[in-house]
């Protein structure tokens, strides 16, 4: 009696296990199928079409609100401000991605990333806009919501921007982050692919007055055989917005 009822408990242990790995299986391969879905849709354009919709009335009253005093600066100013987004999201993904380790090892990613630390701090002066700051992350769950406190212009950083300069350079500034932090998450070790924040990049990007041509890229991943690929490309787009401003700006003076 004992051993059959041994083997009762075995068999159902043993339909639990399997029930368990076919249930994790499936929910694994909904989750690919669900990424996937969301990376044609991405790729095609679909999402920042859809996320474009009614930002042409707020992107006028930005540019209005920027014209008189963009007349007083150069295109410096606006370069200063895309770089500085640039390379603030990306020290906010990079050391926030370090945010749960020992002190020993966040003090070694401060160190590796002291050269762009240096040029974000020289790109805020030239703006006038004092100490700026990554967004770094001790838990979990700031690190995860690094998109929306970028959103949220934690820091401040955004206003003095627009302070000192105008509501443009703002979202130049915004688009920047967006684009800085997912250039450090396709940089980083074991990155197995992903998404870029389109919605955000394009919002920003459009209201800053960047030229779809220039920030479409910026929305998604690029393709590649390799992860330096993808980075070189990723890359190689970022600075045709630095080209596009240039370009716009030699536009307007003729």
């Amino acid at each position: 009696m004992a051993s059959t009822t041994d083997k009762t408990r075995r068999g159902s242990l043993y339909r639990m296990l399997v029930a368990t790995v076919t249930l994790t299986v499936l929910y694994i391969g909904l989750q690919e199928l669900l990424l996937v879905g969301v990376n044609v849709l991405y790729s095609r354009g679909w999402m920042t079409t859809l996320f474009q919709r009614d930002l042409d009335q707020e992107a006028r009253r930005i540019a209005e609100a920027s014209a008189t005093r963009e007349a007083q600066l150069t295109p410096e100013h606006q370069l200063a401000a895309w770089w500085l987004g640039v390379h603030l999201g990306y020290l906010s993904q990079y050391l926030g991605s370090f945010g749960l380790s020992g002190a020993a090892v966040r003090q070694q990613a401060r160190a590796a990333a002291s050269g762009r630390i240096s040029d974000a701090q020289e790109l805020a002066n030239f703006l006038g806009i004092g100490p700026v700051y990554a967004l770094e992350s001790s838990t979990a769950a700031q690190f995860s919501g690094l998109t929306a406190r970028i959103e949220g212009d934690e820091g401040g950083v955004g206003a003095r921007i627009a302070a000192r300069t105008t509501p443009r350079h703002e979202q130049l500034y915004l688009m920047g982050m967006h684009v800085g932090a997912t250039l450090a998450s396709i940089h980083g070790q074991g990155w197995h692919g992903g998404i870029a924040p389109s919605e955000q990049i394009a919002r920003h990007a459009t209201l800053a007055g960047v030229a779809r041509a220039q920030w479409e890229p910026l929305t998604r991943l690029p393709s590649g055989a390799t992860q330096a690929e993808v980075v070189k490309t990723y890359e190689a787009e970022t600075r045709a917005v630095h080209e596009a401003i240039l370009r716009a700006n030699v536009a307007a003076t003729k």
